[in-house]
Order: C-alpha cells, then structure tokens, then sequence
C-alpha cells in the first residue's frame, strides 16, 4: 500500500487479517495499491510463514519461467542459494546464485521494509557472509521480466553454511574475493593480506616483480623511500589446497617522493602562519593538518594543508589561541572533554571565536592545552594537559594526555604535531642536506635497570634519501640488529659508544653517542597486593598466572597487554615485551603507573616463564619425576586434615584434562586456581601427585560448590571421580564392621540398578538397612565405590530378627 496514510494503520499489527480497497498500479514491477482504505476482519495475529518456492526455482530454465513471475507478491522463501555479494555496478543490488541461475536481494529507498538499523545489519550480514550458502526470503518482484526479492525482515539471508567446494573451486573461490593496494603513497611497509574468506585449507603466498624501490619478506612489502617518479610493481598472490592451485596477480602504484616537506620550526610566533604536520618516524608517513570535519582531518599532500597560526593571549605572556584559516577567516580549535562525560575522553572541535589556550612546549616541540576534567575515582575537578598528534601507527590526528610521553618514546611510539614551515627538497646539495640530518639526529642515550628497545633511524628526518646506519662498540650492554638498539642490563652500569654514518651521494658524515645502561636490578618478587601498594615508577617483580589476554601479541611492535591474578588479586600488565598464553605462569618485572585512575606494570616490561606442565604431561612422566602443574580446583576428594595438615583434590587444566592430587600441603577450596609442586605417583593403577606436594594459589574462579547429585547406583558408575551424589539404597552386606577408633564402617548397598561400596562411611548401619548416602565417587583398583567419609541416613531399619 503506497504512501497509506498514518491514522489508517492504527491497531495494525503484523500477521491480523485485513481487506483493502484502493486502485492498483505497479511501480518498477512491484504490485501497489494507492489511495487505499484498510477494514480489519481478523483482529488476531496469525503466523505469516513464506512460500518455499525452491523446488520450483530448481525446475525452471530460468528465473524468467511463467510460473515464477506468477508470484509476484507472493512471501517466499529460496533454499540453497550462495550469496555472492553487493554488486558492483548497482549497490541495491546483493547478489545471490542458485543452480546457475543469478538473482538478488533488493534494497532501495522505495522499497525498503527494513528500518535504517535494520538496513545496516543485513548489509553487515552479507558482507561477512559472501560465498555462503543460504536462505532467500523476500517478496517476489519483477524487473526486466525476471524475479528478484524486496527483504521484509532483516533476516533476508539467513540459514549461512559453508558450500562444499572441490579444491579448485575454493582456490578460485578466495582468488576471486582477493585485493591489493591500488597505490603506495608513504614509504614503509605494507602488510598483504594472507587471510582466506571461508576456506582454511587454502593457504595464499606473495611473490614481488622486479624492481629496485621495493622488497617483499614474506607478506610484508617494504618501500624504504619513494622514489623521484612514480613506480609500478607487480604482485602476485598463489593460492594452494593441495594439488589445486591458480594465480593471481596485481600492479600497484608507488607514489613519486613530495618536493616539498615541512621542515620543523621549533619557534613558533604569534601571527605568523605554518603548517601542522605529524612524522610518524615508524612508518615512515606524514600527516598534515587539513582542517576539521566532525574531527581533525588530514592530507599526505603537504600543498593540500591549512596554514595555522597562534594568537596571543591578552595580558598572558607564552599563552596562545591555536587557529587554521579558511580563506581569510581564523577557525579556532577547541579542546574539551567528551559530551557523554566520560573522564579522559577528549574531542577537538572547531569554533569561530575563542579556543583554549595552549602553550609550546620545547622538550617535544608542540602544543600543549591544560583543561579540567573529573577525576573518575574520586569525582573531584582534575587538570590534565594534553598535545595534539597521534601514536603508534594510528593514521590520524588525535589528543593525547602529556603523561603519556617522554623521551624514551617520543617519536618511537608518541609523534606528536609540529609547527612547519614547506620547503622545496630538490634545492639542497647533497652536504646541505646531510649536515642537516646530522645536526637534528638524536637518539635514546639513557636506559634504565630495565633496559629497553628503541627504533633506530635508517633515512633521513626531512630528506629521505639520506641513509644512516648504525654501530656499536662490543660491549654487551648494546646490540643493534635489524633497525633497532637494544639496552641489555649487565652486573654493573655501562657507557657504550654508538655511532651513525650519515650518507647522501657522494657525501658522508658520522655522529656519535654515548649511551648509558644502568646496572641490572632484580627486585624481590612480590605479590599483586604488594605491588598496588607501590608508587609509579617504581620497579616492581610480580608473580602471577595469566588469566586474560586483553590486546594480542603485536609483531610490529614486539608487546602484549595481559591481567595475571595471585592470591591477592588482579593486576594489568600494559604492552609486555614477552609474549605469553592464557595459563602461563609468570614474573613480570617492570615499573607501576596508573593510567585513569587504574593501577597497572606500565609499557615496556618484560617476563620470565616459569615453566609449568599439563596435566597430560605430568601424566606421562615416571613416578617419583619432581613436576610442576596448573589447574583448577575442581574437586574437593578429602577435607583439610588440620592434624596432619592435608588435603586431597582434583584439578582440571586448561585443556579440561583432570589430575589427583593427593595429601596435599596446602589448605585449597574450590575454585581455586593453583600451581602444584610434587612427585607423580600411582596408587592402585590410578595416576596422581603423591603425598607431601606443596601448592601456590593464584585467585579463585568464583565458581560453587556443585549440589550433589540425587542418583541410582547405575548412574553413578558413570560419573567421574570426585563428583558429589546422593543414592539411597539397602545395606546388602558388612564388609569391614564399625571401627569404634576411627569411626568408620564399610558396607555394599544395592539398588534396583546395581550394588556400590560405601568405602569407610561415617555412619552405622545394619545389614537390611535402607539408607541415603551422600559422598563423592572414587576409582580402587579399577572398582568403583564411594569414597572414604562418606554420611549416611537410615530411612528404614533392617526388620528384627
């Protein structure tokens, strides 16, 4: 029903059965009724459940045939079709196949039945599901004589499952879904995709052209410097799945090297106007400032920035406005905290008259703007100072809070924006130029009792196409390899020689450093508790296990952002240096900072690996051999003896495998996630970790005691040892009588199901005796039975004799 006005479709709800009446017409092959008038005759929803037309669709030459575009208006639903995708010529169009025979999904303004967010969420769908087999359902509509489907429910495409695909189709298959960089517009390195769509058995491999201006080390394509024209290279991606095999290539572009750059100035002046321009020294890009769009946006042409400038403070001598100019009109930037009130977060705004006032700091050479915010703890007024620019290799122009940088990372892994002046690159000689870099090269020259990584230039700050290279005297302390120096702490503290040759042309100059590294410091290892209670800054050795992988290991940047737990609690452990799993067990060593109000080991820490075994490889391992393992307790099988300072337990490792461990020296509960010292042995054929092991425990799992299980006999066998049960049975027989020393009686009961020994049970019973037991199951010499301490009811007493 077209344009049906809005009182008409009060009390209307899905599935009611109406009559209309109104003038039919057909727009673009979809059936309509106009100037319609709605009569409710069933005021009940019934069900609407669409047409399995697939039958059909199978049959037909084509999806032309008479009988198909006879339900044009018709709810149907289409099985094993393959989404093939958003097509390329019209994006309404997304693209199915089935039995040869290509249709569509159609989403357009006119006939959209799906709301805006519903819209997206299909689109999302299709998107992560090209290639799949799926169901269609839709409404039947025509054009050019041929049946598509207009989506009523999001779920348009749903039912996904991988098509099976002989291994020449799934190597066709994913060639066809592959892409490439179309051009290269910064020097550095450009990671080729190695991921496969659907089909894991597909493995993809890159091979590089001739050419001087690029290398490729796996899938890595390296472009050190651009080069003076603009260069093609070819590509060319193999795809395998056994003996299957294709091809697949592709040219990309490398970008001809800027002429003109900015060259930092590091003393800005009021009413004087610059360029503002990021150096990401990682990547080798540059970002510069292209004024604001719902953010601070960015160019890599440096002829396409907005100039800025500072204005000055009235009667606030070093203090600015920070403005960029479109046409002759100053646009300020704003500074502010977020709208929705979240502390710490920050938003750069553009306002035509005023801003925050900024100040330029020359240890970094850039702005910086002091703003309140609320301390997200205590909910008292902070100032926090922030900078404008970026970090890592994040692409884009963003504020950051002072803390976060210092010299050891400044323009490492902080680059902040600077103030800069264009220049034309091709009027220096090759010494101007190389005395240029020379004189502006610096380094990290002092390392702490932790040492550290730090990038090493291999080009030029302004001029690209200077090379350095780098050489360190032998001293262990330092070791350069693969672009980078590295600050190793030895037994006592080291000065260590380092020298950069600086090379244009013909020209070549060489600068030296002397680099410092404090003395290697162990401090005692400490647990999570103690270390929350230390200052920041303050170096710290914690051990714990890791429970939580936050940011996966990073290859680029060599660091990994876990939580280990101890006893004690929790502790964030920022951008490690050691690339560990869920479940290792760990010494971290490294210096605390607090980062919005949280405690955490700051970036730039380092671990040891204590090593620890699996269950299945203590398992198989000789009795008496000393083993370590983790896991969780999963079982208590006998209380804390408080005489003999023991207890009994299972543990479940993290691959779900289960150990016993037997008269253990630490008091444990359930839940609790511990390390476990020992010797294996086997009691009765029965594997486990002999009496006397010692154990360290790392947090608690929160999980409850299980509620016993009420069971027969039969159902009991089945389960695994340590498991809690509740069985009532008849005493069928005295296997060792009431021990009045230990209190204690072992007896056979049976059920309908079967018979079990209770073995040393904590009450009397008498033969004849119906009773309820409740105790956990255990395993001797290959025969089931409930364990040692073991309570029991007496429901009914044996009959007199």
């Amino acid at each position: 029903m077209y344009n049906l006005d809005a009182e008409k479709m009060d009390g209307l709800e899905i599935g009611m059965e109406i009559r209309v009446l109104g003038i039919r017409d057909t727009y673009y092959g979809v059936n309509q009724i106009i100037d319609a008038s709605v009569e409710i005759i069933n005021e009940t929803p019934a069900p609407i459940e669409p047409k399995d037309i697939t039958e059909a669709v199978l049959a037909a030459d084509s999806l032309k045939d008479e009988d198909l575009l006879k339900l044009q208006s018709t709810l149907v639903s289409i099985e094993g079709v393959t989404v093939i995708g958003q097509d390329s010529t019209n994006d309404t169009y997304f693209n199915f196949s089935i039995d040869g025979k290509l249709s569509y999904v159609r989403i357009s303004g006119s006939a959209n039945m799906l709301s805006e967010e519903d819209t997206a969420t299909f689109k999302a769908n299709v998107e992560e599901n090209v290639g799949k087999g799926a169901t269609a359902t839709g409404i039947v509509s025509i054009y050019n004589n041929q049946i598509y489907l207009i989506p009523v429910t999001v779920d348009a495409y749903a039912d996904f499952r991988i098509v099976e695909r002989t291994p020449e189709e799934q190597v066709a298959f994913e060639a066809d879904l592959m892409v490439a960089p179309g051009t290269v517009t910064e020097a550095g390195t450009v990671t080729l995709s190695t991921a496969v769509k659907l089909y894991e058995d597909v493995t993809i491999t890159w091979a590089l052209g001739e050419t001087t201006y690029a290398t490729l080390d796996g899938n890595k394509l390296n472009i050190a410097i651009l080069p003076d024209e603009a260069q093609t290279v070819t590509l060319t991606a193999t795809l395998t799945n056994g003996t299957a095999s294709t091809t697949k290539t592709f040219t990309v572009k490398i970008n001809a090297a800027p002429t003109q750059v900015a060259d930092m100035v590091t003393a800005p002046v009021a009413e004087t106007l610059y360029k503002f321009y990021i150096k990401q020294y990682n990547t080798k890009q540059t970002l510069y400032f292209a004024g604001y769009d719902k953010g601070l946006t960015y160019t890599t042409d440096p002829t396409k920035a907005v100039d800025v400038g500072l204005e000055a403070v009235e009667g606030k001598d070093g203090e600015f406005y920070f403005y960029y100019m479109v046409g002759t009109a100053k646009n300020y930037i704003l500074i502010t905290p977020d709208e929705k009130g979240e502390n710490y977060v920050i938003s750069a705004s553009r306002y035509n008259n005023g801003s925050n006032t900024y100040k330029y700091n020359s240890d970094f050479n850039t702005l910086t703007t002091t703003i309140t915010l609320k301390d997200k703890t205590t909910g008292e007024d902070k100032e926090m100072t922030y900078w404008i620019g970026t970090y890592s290799s994040n692409a884009r122009f963003g504020v950051s809070a002072i803390s976060y940088i210092n010299a050891g990372n400044y323009h490492v892994s902080q680059f902040p924006a600077h103030f800069g002046a264009l220049i034309d690159v091709t009027t220096k000689t090759d010494a101007e130029k190389v005395e240029r870099e020379k004189n502006d090269l610096s380094i990290q020259t002092a390392f702490d009792e932790l040492g550290g990584t730090v990038s090493l230039p291999a080009y030029g700050d302004l001029y690209a196409k200077v090379t350095i290279t780098w050489a360190a005297e032998a001293n262990a302390a330092v070791v350069i390899e693969n672009g980078k120096l590295k600050a190793v702490p030895q037994a006592e503290d080291a000065s260590v020689k380092v020298t950069a040759t600086i090379t244009h042309g013909a020209v070549t100059e060489t600068k030296e450093f002397t680099v410092t590294v404090a003395k290697k410091v162990v401090p005692t290892t400490i647990t999570v508790a103690d270390a929350l209670a230390k200052a920041d800054d303050e170096t710290v050795s914690v051990k714990g296990i890791v429970t939580e992988i936050n940011t996966a290991w990073n290859e680029q940047y060599g660091n990994i952002t876990v939580t280990i737990s101890d006893a004690t609690g929790t502790l964030y452990i920022y951008r490690m240096k050691t690339n560990v799993k869920v479940g290792d067990v760990i010494i971290v060593t490294g210096k605390m900072g607090t980062h919005n109000g949280n405690r955490q080991v700051a970036t730039g820490s380092s671990a040891e690996i204590v090593p620890v075994s699996t269950v299945d490889e203590v398992l198989a391992m000789e009795d008496n051999a000393e083993v370590v393992v983790a896991g969780t307790v999963t079982a208590i099988n006998t209380a804390w003896n408080e005489q003999y300072g023991n207890i009994s337990v299972t543990i479940t490792d993290a691959a779900g495998k289960t150990l016993y461990i037997y008269r253990m020296k630490a008091n444990v509960a359930l839940g609790d996630v511990i390390v476990v010292t020992g010797k294996m042995g086997t009691h009765n054929g029965n594997r486990q970790i002999a009496t006397g092991s010692t154990a360290e425990i790392f947090g608690n799992t929160g999980e409850a005691a299980p509620e016993p299980q009420k069971v027969t006999i039969a159902a009991a066998m089945e389960l695994t040892d340590g498991a809690d049960v509740i069985i009532t049975g008849t005493v069928s027989t005295i296997d060792e009588a009431w021990s009045e020393q230990y209190s204690n009686i072992t007896v056979t009961i049976t059920d309908a199901t079967g018979s079990l020994k209770l073995y040393r049970l904590k009450t009397n019973v008498a033969v004849g005796d119906v009773i309820t037991v409740s105790g956990k199951m255990a395993t001797h010499n290959g025969a089931r039975q409930i364990g040692s301490g073991a309570t029991a009811t007496v429901d009914t007493p044996a009959a007199n004799g």
